[in-house]
């Protein structure tokens, strides 16, 4: 008797410890995951980054995850996360403020002897749904624009596309070694340009493209370059490939980790019958130090097809890579050029931050037909220091001030003004 009474209880204390745990469980379990304080942006689309979902163990390691998740998407500038007691289990609640995502483009560089603006506008959130559409008009020696849009995720897939139009009109010094002299050249260049690109995880995916080029050079002085390069006409077929791999932890004005990004460009120009490649990785590491402190690192190396040619595809440029350089100094086959930057923050509000920036920029191109070695030959370092405004309530929003000098030639120096780090 006193056998069977002891089963039958320890039955019963199993059964209630499994009543017990099953309304544990109930308890801990998320029934409800919801978007507070949208108002663009569309609570579906979020979902797709986030890994709290219905069903799933509430989980605050998950959560806090989710949470620069949302960070990262610089869409927001203010992100937190709770949860709530309900019926049946817990409900999660992400707490937003959206960023304003129309904005304006401005940029300019003001460098001896060179100076250069950019006026547009663009809508980094379009739809809700973090398509970008915009556009910009560009003054650097002669008149150029560009017409871009971005669909990343197309009908809420990793699928997604872009197309940009372009003219882009400049003034190009290039260096004729027979007849030892400089030519300036009208130079345009007017694309169409399609992408298309797939998503594996958020900051890593590959693209696939074509555009159509239609390159024109014509010197402003035909006497000068040799007999039939006065005017120089070309239509072209350009095929490339993208991959990036981004691992970035944003903190609104500060970064930490890294990202790489590699491009493969095939030319093909039809009346000669030839192609011609390019290869281009960019690598970029941060660094938090501290409270106030953020170390950047770039280092990029660029290779191209060598054949000989007054008009290969690299420069060092003010503009582009090496701060106070000039106006498309070098120019070659190769490119290798780094760029260290220490941002330090000394003022940090609610409506944005104030940093202090020193950097070290350096670079050299090889010459076109030339060895490789040429690289640290034809070299340019430049040191200088600048200032940043960070906008918390605009989409990516930082005012830039640059100031560089050679340190090669202290005669050679130039500010850069903009919008955006400079990398």
């Amino acid at each position: 008797m006193f056998n069977r009474t002891f089963k039958l209880n320890s039955w019963l204390i199993v059964f209630l410890l499994l009543i017990g745990a099953k309304g544990v469980v109930g308890q801990s379990t998320v029934v409800n995951v919801s978007f507070e304080g949208l108002k663009k942006m569309k609570g579906d689309f979020l979902e797709r980054f986030i890994e709290t979902e219905v069903g799933a163990e509430a989980d605050s390691l998950t959560l806090a995850k989710d949470v620069q998740a949302l960070k990262n998407l610089n869409l927001f500038y203010e992100v937190s996360a709770s949860f709530a007691e309900v019926e049946g289990g817990k409900q999660v609640v992400f707490h937003l403020k959206e960023v304003f995502t129309l904005l304006p483009i401005i940029s300019f560089g003001v460098i001896q002897g060179n100076f250069w603006f950019q006026l547009g506008a663009v809508e980094n959130n379009l739809a809700g749904r973090a398509n970008v559409l915009g556009g910009f008009y560009r003054y650097y020696d002669r008149h150029s624009f560009l017409l871009y849009t971005q669909v990343p995720y197309l009908k809420g897939s990793p699928w997604g596309f872009s197309t940009t139009f372009s003219k882009y009109s400049t003034e190009e010094p290039i260096y004729f070694p027979s007849k030892d002299t400089t030519v300036v050249y009208d130079y345009d260049n007017i694309s169409p340009e399609l992408n298309i690109r797939y998503e594996f995880k958020f900051g890593h995916f590959v693209e696939m493209g074509s555009a159509y080029l239609y390159q024109r050079y014509r010197a402003q002085d035909p006497t000068l370059p040799p007999s039939g390069q006065d005017t120089v006409t070309t239509n072209k077929f350009l095929f490339k490939g993208r991959h990036r791999f981004e691992q970035l932890r944003f903190n609104f004005h500060q970064f930490d980790g890294f990202s790489n990004e590699i491009i493969a460009e095939v030319v093909y120009t039809p009346i000669y019958k030839s192609a011609f490649w390019k290869l281009v990785n960019e690598t970029r590491y941060y660094k938090e130090l501290g409270k106030n402190g953020n170390l950047a690192l770039r280092l990029r190396f660029g290779l191209a097809d060598n054949a000989e040619t007054v008009f290969p595809p690299f420069v060092l440029d003010s503009y582009l890579n090496i701060r106070g350089i000039g106006n498309r100094v070098l120019r070659g086959s190769a490119e290798l050029t780094s760029n260290i930057e220490y941002r330090h923050t000394f003022l940090n509000h609610k409506l944005g931050a104030l940093q202090g920036v020193v950097f070290l920029d350096a670079g050299g191109v090889r010459g076109s037909g030339q060895k490789i070695g040429t690289l640290f030959s034809n070299r340019a370092t430049y040191l200088g220091a600048g200032a940043r405004i960070y906008i918390r309530k605009i989409y990516d929003l930082t005012l830039r001030f640059d100031y560089a000098f050679s340190l090669g030639d202290l005669k050679q120096h130039g500010a850069v003004l903009g919008v955006g780090q400079y990398f």
